[in-house]
């Protein structure tokens, strides 16, 4: 007689499935203060200097995993407290620019998008500050 399979054992099927898992409060998708703290981008000494000067209002975070609806509130309040913006506070941005570095992102679905990074841009903008997104690999585009 062939052993009963224990849990955590894998057992062949003959199929092949393929499945994501979703582990931490943010749905599986991952908002950290970026540790990549200088551009590669070539410019020229004016540019680098007002970069210089400017550093401490531009916020730049990397955004990982899929960006989908079921994680859209909890990545919401992750960037708001991020960037240190608040709905009830009518004070400007502590930060000019949040940059969100997409570059280690699998994809979005246009419903995260409506309900995540749409009022969270509108946020910025009545905060007087920019969302600026880079690093979208083509698919994700």
């Amino acid at each position: 007689a062939t052993p009963r399979p224990r849990r955590g054992d894998s057992v062949e099927t003959g199929a092949h499935l393929r499945y994501a898992s979703v582990s931490d409060e943010t749905g599986g998708v991952s908002c950290q203060r970026s540790k990549r703290t200088r551009s590669v981008a070539r410019r020229d000494f004016h540019h680098r200097m007002i970069l210089s000067e400017r550093s401490a209002e531009i916020l730049a975070l990397d955004i990982r995993g899929f960006v989908f609806f079921g994680a859209a509130a909890a990545l919401l309040a992750r960037l708001k407290r991020e960037a240190g913006v608040d709905d009830e506070d009518e004070a400007p941005s502590p930060v000019s620019w949040v940059v969100l570095d997409c570059s280690d992102c699998a994809g979005v679905d246009a419903t995260a998008v409506r309900a995540c990074f749409v009022p969270f841009q509108q946020l910025l903008l009545q905060k007087r500050a920019k969302l600026l997104f880079c690093g979208f690999r083509p698919h994700v585009r």
